[in-house]
């Protein structure tokens, strides 16, 4: 029998309403009394259904219990409370941890805030102005999310694509705004100078070395100018205090973003059915997130390799799917599956399938 944590579904008093949240209880604590417990924000695009498979699992069998919470412009919050996204994180963080900190089974003392993506602004931001907690891990960095989004419309407007999760127009949405230029005022807000030197708890930054959409020396920015004195010191070529990065020795194109620890039940449904050759049930996890078709111009079928078609650039979170997909799809038939992306509008992917 699979172990699953105790799951509950919450609701964070927030300014005369609520957030929704979904907790997840502590096990095998070993121990009497409350325990530790981590906040878990979201980034500019996710969910607290699926920040559930980034990790939290784990917490929860070391003995920590974790609060995944859609904040506004997330996930629930956003797509049917009209709850929109702002820049003063500790607003909502001050509400998560004291709704944490009236739980019996939860240690006030030891409550700590982590974000990913985005989430990079939002924890910092939380642990700057909501000093009770305990610990702040930014699992992705920030530093000025309006430059980021200056350049990502100057490279629209010049026909490039910038490297994008979803479409620019989701910016638009989460902020209720019309316009670019309306997107850019709410924007302003969004600057961590200023305020991460704030931070007095214990720090850790996680970030890609690799990263298309921060670059590392705007993480090493943001890390710099955090004023905890307890920050990871693990060491660059420069020894000296850093943050602790994600490197590969993969090719750039083919690097997988950090962050997909979600997939990891989509790679188990791969396996069962496969496991049991179930061929209908694994051609229906590979659809979830990609198109497969065979190439025609080699051997014919079966013994041809079946191309993962991607309609998206390297490096984002479907081509990362699609990549671990095709890895076990490979060993468990016995037969070579390929990513081939084909990024841009939805039509450019299909006319390859």
């Amino acid at each position: 029998m699979i172990q699953r944590p105790k799951i509950e579904h919450v609701e964070i008093p927030y300014e005369g309403a609520s957030l929704p949240a979904i907790l997840i209880h502590a096990e095998n604590t070993g121990q009497k009394g409350p325990a530790p417990a981590m906040v878990f924000f979201d980034g500019f695009d996710v969910t607290k259904e699926i920040q559930y498979f980034k990790g939290v699992p784990d917490l929860a069998a070391r003995g920590i219990a974790c609060l995944i919470v859609d904040g506004p412009g997330n996930g629930e919050a956003v797509r049917f409370r009209n709850q929109w996204l702002h820049h003063e994180t500790e607003r909502y963080g001050t509400a998560a941890y004291e709704y944490l900190a009236g739980r019996k089974e939860i240690d006030p003392k030891r409550i700590g805030v982590m974000a990913i993506s985005l989430g990079g602004y939002h924890a910092p931001r939380a642990a700057a102005f909501e000093q009770r907690f305990a610990a702040c891990i930014a699992w992705g960095a920030q530093w000025d999310y309006w430059e980021i989004w200056r350049s990502r419309f100057e490279k629209l407007d010049s026909g490039k694509l910038p490297s994008l999760s979803v479409a620019w127009q989701h910016l638009l949405w989460i902020f209720n705004v019309k316009t670019r230029d309306e997107a850019m005022k709410k924007l302003e807000g969004f600057r961590l100078d200023g305020v991460v030197q704030k931070i007095t708890c214990p720090f850790l930054m996680v970030h890609g070395e690799g990263d298309e959409q921060i670059p590392l020396p705007v993480a090493q920015k943001c890390f710099d100018a955090v004023g905890s004195k307890n920050k990871p010191s693990n060491c660059l070529p420069e020894k000296r205090a850093a943050i602790t990065i994600a490197r590969s020795t993969t090719p750039a194109s083919e690097r997988r973003p950090c962050g997909i620890g979600w997939s990891r039940c989509f790679l188990r449904a791969i396996e069962k059915a496969s496991a049991v050759k179930n061929h209908r049930a694994l051609c229906g996890a590979v659809v979830l997130v990609c198109a497969v078709t065979l190439d025609a111009t080699a051997q014919p079928y079966p013994n041809a390799p079946v191309r993962i078609v991607v309609p998206f650039p390297p490096g984002g979170g479907v081509d990362s799917i699609g990549r671990l997909a095709a890895a076990k799809l490979s060993e468990n038939l016995g037969r070579a599956f390929v990513v081939e992306n084909r990024g841009g509008a939805n039509e450019i992917g299909r006319a390859h399938v």
